[in-house]
Parts: C-alpha cells; structure tokens; sequence
C-alpha cells in the first residue's frame, strides 16, 4: 500500500506530477476517499492516469469499495478556497 502523505522526502520542485503518476503506476490499484465529499485537485489527475492506464479505481465511501470506471468531477481550487474562508469545510 503506498500512501503519499506518508513519504518524508517528496517531490523536486516541478517534478510533482511525475512524482505522483509514478506512484500511481507502481500500485495495481488506486483507492481514494473524497475529502469533505469533493475528490482534491490533486487527486483528480491520480484517478485520471489510472484509468488510462487499465487499473482499477475505487472510491472509499462508508467502508465499502466502489468501482470507479469514468472521470470525476472535482472542486476546483478556488471554490474550496471560499469555501475554506467559509469554514464550510470545516479547516
């Protein structure tokens, strides 16, 4: 299982995407959870290369796997900033 959050070194500045679509290709399956119900623009992409590439993709929602099989939709960044200001979000 590799979680991204858990590495102590990230990426090069300006590596990101290659850094995170390589972790996506060393896993046989991605799985994912929405944050506050809204898959992250960071995510989004995650899912989008796993697709492509014939893995599996599921959603994490009430301790049950779903099958993902198309494209998500997600909270571009500046509503979640309003929100954010909001507090909506809840951080």
């Amino acid at each position: 299982m590799v979680d991204p959050s858990a590495f102590k070194e990230g990426p090069e500045p300006g590596q990101e995407t290659k850094f995170y679509m390589g972790l996506v290709d060393s896993c046989d399956c991605l799985v994912f959870s929405r944050h506050y119900g809204n898959v992250t623009e960071g995510v989004k992409p995650e899912i989008e290369h796993a697709l492509s590439t014939g893995k599996q993709v599921f959603e994490l929602r009430d301790r049950r796997f779903i099958p993902v099989v198309g494209p998500v939709a997600n909270l571009p960044i500046g509503e979640r900033l309003v929100l954010r200001a909001k507090g909506v979000l809840g951080i």
